[in-house]
Order: structure tokens, then sequence, then C-alpha cells
């Protein structure tokens, strides 16, 4: 037969029934379009090339969830392709579902990575003296030392400071805390954190974390008494600060036994580290101490 057009017929030169021939022509024009948005079938599903990128309902998606979604070309289902790229069939757009539902997700991960640095309030309970409370707040600030307030939260959500006592007190200059009162507790948290960087001075009422020098803090704290900007060159990272009037609960804090020993003759650090509590209740009976700490919002 020769090339027309009659009755809807399509003949191409040679005895192929109507139906037959415009399935072939419809292969053909399907080929066509495939090469020139230069897509490939494969088998059951389609698949964009990695030049133009695999796209699902015309969002292209993160690298990190392709593989995710690869799934959806071994599935039989009808797509077709469009201008633009790739239609979802019924089925693929089901399957397509987990995606949006992983973006929410991660989304709400960088949600909760900002709350990491919004600022926190810590409450102490303090015994000053015998008979004698008062309650200390702090405010943190991880905008400050991101890795020295996620470490204070830490010690206070695991309880670390109960019962801790202030074990250095030098008027006008410190006041110190930070050794539990149990040696085997202690022990677990002697994994030091990297240092941050210094962003804020340590004037009077800020607390930042004692050091043994560079990237060596792990438990130890203390409040400033003084302006002791000079520390700032030496490293010491302010975390937060006295909230309101707390300086004058600082100030009440029990000093009668001065600097530590050997300088002094206030506690000797090592043997709190090995004895505990019941050394310093033995022989420094009236250190003032955290009964409970708790965090709160701000």
């Amino acid at each position: 037969e020769t090339t027309f057009l009659k009755k809807g017929r399509i003949a191409m030169g040679g005895p192929y029934p109507s139906w037959a021939k415009i399935a072939f022509i419809g292969m053909a024009v399907a080929a066509l379009l495939c090469a020139s948005s230069n897509l490939y079938l494969l088998g059951s599903g389609v698949i964009s090339s990695a030049k133009q990128g695999l796209k699902i309902g015309q969002s292209p998606l993160p690298t990190a969830l392709h593989h995710r979604t690869s799934s959806i070309s071994s599935q039989r289902s009808k797509s077709w392709v469009t201008s633009s790229g790739i239609t979802p069939s019924r089925r693929e757009f089901s399957a397509a579902v987990p995606v949006a539902t992983t973006l929410s997700i991660l989304n709400g991960q960088k949600s909760a990575r900002a709350d990491d640095n919004a600022p926190f309030n810590v409450e102490f309970d303090i015994q000053l003296s015998e008979g004698k409370k008062q309650k200390l707040a702090l405010e943190i600030h991880p905008e400050w030392a991101p890795l020295g307030a996620q470490q204070f939260k830490k010690l206070v959500e695991d309880g670390f400071f109960n019962e801790c006592r202030f074990f250095r007190v030098v008027d006008g200059f410190v006041v110190q805390f930070g050794i539990n009162g149990n040696p085997d507790i202690n022990a677990k948290y002697r994994k030091p954190i990297k240092d941050d960087q210094v962003t804020q001075s340590n004037k009077r009422g800020t607390i930042s974390f004692a050091t043994s020098g560079p990237n060596s803090r792990t438990t130890q704290l203390f409040i400033n008494l003084g302006d002791n900007t000079f520390l700032d060159r030496m490293g010491f990272s302010p975390i937060g600060v006295v909230s309101a009037d707390g300086m004058g609960v600082v100030d009440e804090i029990f000093s009668g036994y001065g600097e530590g020993a050997p300088q002094g003759s206030g506690p000797n650090q090592m043997v709190i580290q090995r004895k505990g509590n019941d050394y310093l209740k033995k022989y420094f009976p009236r250190l003032s101490y955290v009964s409970t700490a708790s965090v709160s919002s701000s």
C-alpha cells in the first residue's frame, strides 16, 4: 500500500492492521519524546537522567532523599511525561508522600537546633548555713558558649550538682564548685569538652567553667565575685550570669576557709575527688552547698 489517510487508518507501506500501525507509531513518537527530553524508560517506571535530576510532583528533592524515591521507578504504574519533568501517577504520588513527611522532620530538626541556642534558667537551692536556705537563679546563654552551656545543662539534668559543696571561696575573686560528693559518680564525668571562644568578659556575676589547660573543661565552674577580666585572655569563657539580685545570695556563701590547699587552709581538691563529701563534712563542715538544681525555660 502507499501511504495515505483513509477512514482513520494509517498505512505505512506494509500489510499492518490499523490498530498495530497506530501502536507502532505511538511507540516511535514516545521514543522520540524521550530522546528529546533526555529521559530513559526503565522497565515499568520513568526516571529522568542525572542531568535533569529526579523530581516528584515538579519539586526537586535533596540529594539525601534520592535513594528513598528511586524505588518508585520499580513499581508497575502508569506515568506520563510533561515538558517540565515527570508527573507522577497515582501510585507514585502515594509513594512520594513519605518524602514530604521527611522534609517536615528535617525542618523540625532545624527548629530544634535553633532552640538549642535559646537562653535557659537554672535554679539552685542553696544551703548557706545550718538552718538557712536561699534560691539562686542563673541565666545561661548558649549563644555565648554553646559547648559549655550544653555541658552545664546536662550536668544539672543528671542531678550532678546535688549536694555539691562550694569548696573554694576567695573573697573578691571566685566561688568555685562542681566536684560531686560521690567519688564514683564524679569519675563518670571526667571526659573533657572542647573550648568555646571567649565572647563575654569575666565580670562580677558571670559564671564560667574552670580548666586545667586547653580543652579540659569537665564539671567544675566558678562564679566571678569581682571583675576578673584578665581571665578572658586565658581562655575562660562565661556561659551565663547570676540573675537579678542573686549576687546577694552568692556573697553569703561561706568563705571562712579561704583558698584551697596547698596554697591555703581550704579543702584539697585531690582529696575531694577521692573521698567526696565524707572528707568535706568531717574537716570542713561549714561549707555552703547546692541542695538541688533544676533547669527551666527562659
